[in-house]
């Protein structure tokens, strides 16, 4: 059979390597976004980014990536990435608003709400976005519901109402345009051509870009002692610079939802969750909650369905979910609220070839800039030709640390170079004294393999150095039979796990109420 010293040599070289790849690996992992609301997520090069929301757990990162293919049944490795955004750009230690949200065709995350600054995805720095051309958020910020929406390579900012309510008197709608080109970052104006055809005054209501000249604005409410949920579908004609109602030509939706995030994918917006009281669209209610219904909107065919996903062992509870990155046929949510504000913690994943929720999401070639959440398309007419301008880095506090980064990795060496000599002093001095052997005796004869007392150190005779030198373990152990080998060789191996393609149902005809 084998030597001990064989085995013992295999144990501790196995040991150093695996202690030396959890630290190498497992050094700076993160704990994850963790519990938040109203946070920021992208995709961007095969990498899913979480930026920013109030915590509803204290003590997770504001920033953090994971890079792509994720599983939710795996545990998901997180990198914390930097916030340690400069003064000059915003307050870090208040609250930082996550719009817009949106990726720039250069790769910028811009975010920041009234302030607006930018992360740059691919130097990993804090970048000031050096805008041109009168900024509007200032004055959109006094506004009721002044809504924003991606469009390609731009952010439509509208005017949004002098006041809050469904009166148009008291709380008229403004007709302003503001349009940020994030190629030029320059803000040009426009109007809706007639503020009579603007949408209600609706709270919480979702605006999403429909690759065909229009954006659409879905569901919305009515907040007060009466609570009012619509299911009402509105798009903006960018040509015509005019709003106008959708009536579906197939089925409706039946109660109205608020708080929804939409997703366009291949002609069809889906709406994911959302609070809803439970009634008939337009009709009062004194309470609401959460659903967990995904529905859908098909462009050209002007019909709407709905999926009850209440069944869907890889669906979130009913809740209303935080901004989701998007990377081809999938879309990623983390965390959301309940009733309460009571946390919904997880990672989630919906496929849109499989039309349901799933476990897995693959690496892809895909761009937020081309298929987020807020799809995109070409600007209109009025937008700058102002030549392109690059973003200004902040070198100082919102880039990478280099120094901290190589202290890490010089303290990394040093912690395993030391564990290595450790084991190996550890090693000597648990070795039983019939295995020292000498390449001579004391007497300066060579030792005879026969003999073993021959090559063991006989009390207070004196040592040479060289004797402390080990022989190969060849030379004193035996090759394992064959009847041994033979037996390895039939051992059983382990038993193959299938895997569980997940149940769905879809049904596009029942209304759930």
């Amino acid at each position: 059979m084998p030597s001990q010293i064989g085995l013992n040599n295999r144990s501790i070289a196995t040991t150093a390597l695996v202690l030396s790849f959890c630290l190498l690996t497992c050094w700076g992992a993160s704990l994850g976004p963790g519990t938040r609301w109203q946070s920021c997520s992208v995709v961007y090069n095969n990498t899913f980014y979480v930026w920013g929301g109030a915590q509803v757990t204290p003590g997770f990162p504001n920033f953090t990536s994971a890079t792509l293919p994720l599983s939710t049944t795996d545990p998901i490795v997180w990198t914390d990435l930097s916030w340690d955004i400069p003064v000059v750009l915003a307050d870090k230690t208040r609250d930082i608003s996550t719009g817009p949200c949106v990726v720039s065709p250069g790769g910028i995350l811009v975010v920041g709400g009234t302030n607006l600054f930018g992360f740059d995805l691919n130097a990993k720095v804090y970048v000031s976005l050096n805008l041109t051309g009168g900024n509007p958020l200032t004055t959109l910020a006094t506004r009721s519901n002044a809504r924003n929406v991606h469009v390609e390579d731009s952010v439509y900012y509208f005017g949004g109402y002098a006041g809050q309510g469904l009166n148009v008197t008291t709380a008229p709608p403004q007709p302003e345009l503001f349009i940020l080109n994030m190629t030029t970052w320059h803000w040009n104006s426009d109007s809706v051509a007639n503020t009579q055809t603007i949408p209600p005054n609706y709270e919480e209501a979702s605006l999403i870009y429909g690759d065909n000249g229009f954006i659409y604005m879905i569901g919305g409410a009515s907040y007060g002692t009466i609570l009012y949920y619509f299911s009402d579908i509105y798009k903006y004609n960018i040509g015509t610079r005019t709003w106008a109602a959708v009536t579906p030509s197939f089925s409706s939706w039946t109660i109205g939802i608020d708080n929804s995030r939409l997703v366009k994918y291949n002609g069809t917006i889906y709406v994911f969750h959302g609070g809803s009281n439970f009634v008939a669209s337009g009709q009062p209610a004194n309470g609401s909650a959460m659903v967990n219904l995904t529905r859908a909107y098909d462009i050209q065919l002007n019909r709407v369905s709905q999926q009850d996903i209440s069944h869907s062992q890889y669906a979130p509870n009913a809740s209303v979910l935080n901004i989701p990155g998007v990377i081809g046929d999938a879309v990623i949510f983390t965390s959301g609220v309940r009733p309460g504000t009571i946390a919904v913690n997880g990672t989630w994943i919906y496929n849109f070839t499989l039309q349901d929720w799933t476990n897995s999401v693959a690496a892809g070639p895909y761009l937020p800039s081309l298929l987020g959440p807020s799809n995109s398309t070409s600007p209109s007419s009025t937008l700058s030709k102002t030549p392109s301008q690059t973003p200004a880095p902040f070198n100082g506090a919102g880039s990478p640390n280099i120094s901290v980064i190589v202290g890490v990795i010089v303290a990394a060496v040093v912690v395993i170079a030391a564990l290595a000599f450790y084991l190996l002093w550890l090693y000597r001095r648990r070795q039983p004294r019939k295995y020292r052997v000498s390449h001579y005796n004391h007497s300066g004869s060579a030792p005879s393999l026969h003999n073993p007392d021959s090559v063991l150190q006989k009390p207070g005779s004196v040592m040479h150095k060289s004797e402390l030198i080990s022989h190969k373990p060849e030379l004193i152990s035996h090759k394992p039979d064959r009847m041994s080998h033979k037996q390895d060789l039939n051992s059983p191996k382990p038993n193959a796990v299938a895997n569980l393609k997940p149940h769905w149902v879809i049904d596009t005809t029942k209304e759930y109420v």
